[in-house]
């Protein structure tokens, strides 16, 4: 359920023209650190979704219902790398504005929960970043549920 999400958020940021070109990573991914790392050292700039909070409104149901959860989309540059021959040349401040437009202009066709509370803080930059900031984002509505235990 967690993945679906971040799957969804990074499919509506690769829509976006401006960030076309930027490879958008979710946790899910695989070892997620390395990427990081490979993506900035090729491009200069790091897009990754990640799920950060669950509100569970039903616990002891099955399924377990959520009523909201936050989402962070954390953006890393290298500036140094970023602007040399092979990076993006997009500043982060840039991408951050195309993010912001991209969560806010999207509508989801398979879902009918709605992103609210947007916000930005600046955070340490993972190596060998030199910039970070979290773009936090929270879902409500009819968020999906997740599956009857056991998960497997």
């Amino acid at each position: 359920m967690f993945d679906e999400i971040q799957t969804e958020i990074a499919a509506r940021l690769r829509e976006h023209p401006y960030l076309a070109t930027i490879d958008v990573m979710t946790e899910d991914k695989g070892d997620i650190e390395a990427g990081i790392r490979a993506t900035l050292a090729k491009l200069g700039v790091a897009v990754t979704v990640m799920t950060v909070e669950a509100d569970c409104d039903s616990p002891d149901s099955e399924p377990i219902g959520f009523g909201r959860i936050s989402v962070i989309i954390e953006v890393a540059e290298s500036v140094t790398a970023n602007r040399a021959a092979n990076g993006t040349g997009k500043p982060i401040g840039k991408i951050c504005e195309a993010v912001f437009q991209a969560m806010s202009l999207h509508q989801s066709e398979n879902r009918a929960y709605t992103i609210d509370k947007p916000s930005m803080a600046m955070v340490q930059p993972p190596p060998p970043a030199t910039a970070c900031r979290h773009l936090r984002f929270r879902t409500y509505g009819e968020l999906p549920t997740m599956a009857a235990r056991p998960i497997t």
